[in-house]
């Protein structure tokens, strides 16, 4: 296509947007598995992405898959989730053997055969992966269907959509809470703490950054849990997983649920478990994605900074990315780009990029200002602050509401300080549907364009009894 066949489609489709603190070489397999099925556009500037996806197209998906899931409850495992973890058991596999002395054996060659195995294999997951995205602008509306005239309150259809067994950063939690008694003991804990890391060491990665959490910030957090009632809250995670079934048992009672509305829960239910599983591999795999990237830094004399820019089916050659560190570099202050084909890509830089980004972005806006989906109920008045990167973090004051495309697992530092949230994306057992409930801080996700209209330090009134953002007074 063309830069003018491009406006046409932008101005054609009705757009669903995603993002977040991503940079190309980590997510271009999830991306490219997106564009396979939603088809779209992804916009970089810096390390601030934008992924723009037909929303009709997820909506057909979504509901096929969903037809599936009222004729067999098993589905979401035989169809999805069983596939989703034989592919991942070949990833994992192959990852074995990717070692720093090993790609350093390689000749040029090699490596990049190696490199394109390694994302071949890494895209036959997230074909199967991808498909939970497509649910966030759906999901509801589904819900509400199979429900039909049952009337369930917005906190008991959380608890039911909500996962069932303990996140990875509650799991980390649980394990890190188990050393408090020995550390209060004074006994040694320098073998448990290795150990610790060697399971944890990734869990406050994102698509823009690694994360290699050492000893010493586990030993920090372990001598802060020594403080609390630890052995009250190892109590509350070991006991989750039997309490929450239990809940949900008892709201399917409460409410005479139908077995196609208890279906179709049970659905976004696994999907919500799901989908933290799927995180966890991905910042694990990521770090087998920077050894690779650390080498064609080596090789080809291109600051990482740069070559983060490159989605990983453009390293065809070392000379190839060479001749092409100019454009490349033009990324990171503004690159639209869409994938073809098996593995084809196009890339805009410039004006051309800020013009389509800019073009897909006003579409989104509408008249009726801020509105979206319920998390968590409440309201609460505040500054704003829009977060992207880690590099926002420190701009976070306790009582400020955090504006952002979706929140994730890197979050956790500042989401306690937080009076609410704002997302553009997400649904019921997103991230940050799931935080807001643990923190009970009102949360309105699917705005789609907040972080757009909104800028640090506006003040807003977040009303998620209704769903709704009102600008008070603009900074």
């Amino acid at each position: 296509m063309n830069k003018k066949q491009i406006i046409q489609k932008i101005k054609r489709i009705d757009w669903y947007r995603q993002g977040g603190a991503i940079v190309p070489f980590y997510v271009s397999t999830p991306y490219r598995a997106a564009f396979e099925i939603y088809d779209g556009f992804v916009f970089f500037v810096k390390e601030n992405s934008y992924g723009y996806f037909d929303r009709n197209k997820e909506k057909k998906i979504v509901y096929a898959l969903i037809k599936k899931q009222i004729k067999n409850k098993n589905f979401i495992f035989e169809g999805l989730l069983d596939p989703w973890r034989d592919y991942s058991k070949d990833l994992v596999e192959f990852v074995k053997k990717i070692t720093i002395k090993y790609l350093a054996s390689l000749a040029e060659k090699e490596f990049l055969k190696v490199h394109e195995k390694f994302n071949d294999i890494r895209l036959r997951p997230w074909r199967l992966g991808i498909l939970i995205e497509s649910f966030d602008p759906w999901g509801g509306q589904i819900i509400k269907e199979a429900l039909g005239k049952i009337k369930v309150s917005d906190e008991d259809l959380a608890v039911l959509v909500s996962p069932s067994k303990l996140t990875f950063i509650q799991r980390e939690y649980l394990d890190r809470l188990k050393l408090v008694d020995k550390f209060k003991s004074k006994k040694n804990i320098e073998a448990d703490l290795e150990e610790h890391v060697k399971k944890y060491y990734w869990i406050h990665g994102s698509w823009a950054e690694l994360s290699n959490l050492d000893t010493n910030f586990f030993l920090d957090l372990i001598e802060k849990d020594s403080k609390t009632d630890f052995n009250r809250k190892i109590n509350e995670l070991e006991n989750y997983e039997k309490n929450i079934e239990d809940k949900k048992k008892r709201l399917i009672k409460k409410y005479k649920l139908s077995e196609k509305a208890k279906n179709v829960l049970y659905f976004f239910s696994v999907m919500a478990d799901w989908r933290d599983e799927r995180k966890g591999q991905a910042l694990r795999i990521n770090h087998i994605s920077d050894l690779f990237l650390d080498k064609l830094v080596e090789r080809t004399r291109i600051d990482k900074e740069v070559l983060k820019f490159v989605e990983v089916y453009e390293v065809k050659s070392f000379d190839y990315l060479k001749k092409n560190k100019k454009e490349i570099e033009k990324r990171l202050d503004g690159g639209l780009y869409y994938t073809f084909g098996k593995k084809g890509i196009r890339w805009f830089t410039g004006k051309d990029a800020l013009e389509l980004h800019a073009l897909l972005s006003e579409s989104l806006v509408n008249s009726e200002g801020l509105k979206g989906v319920v998390a968590n109920k409440g309201k609460v008045k505040g500054k704003v602050k829009i977060i992207i990167m880690k590099e926002d973090f420190n701009k976070m004051e306790k009582g400020d509401i955090i504006v952002t495309q979706m929140t994730r697992p890197e979050f956790m530092p500042i989401l306690a300080k937080a009076s609410g949230i704002i997302t553009e994306e997400g649904g019921l057992t997103c991230h940050a549907a799931v935080v807001a409930r643990e923190l009970n801080i009102p949360c309105i996700l699917a705005t789609q364009v907040a972080t757009s209209v909104l800028k640090d330090n506006d003040i807003v009134e977040l009303d998620a009894n209704k769903g709704v953002v009102k600008i008070l007074k603009k900074k």
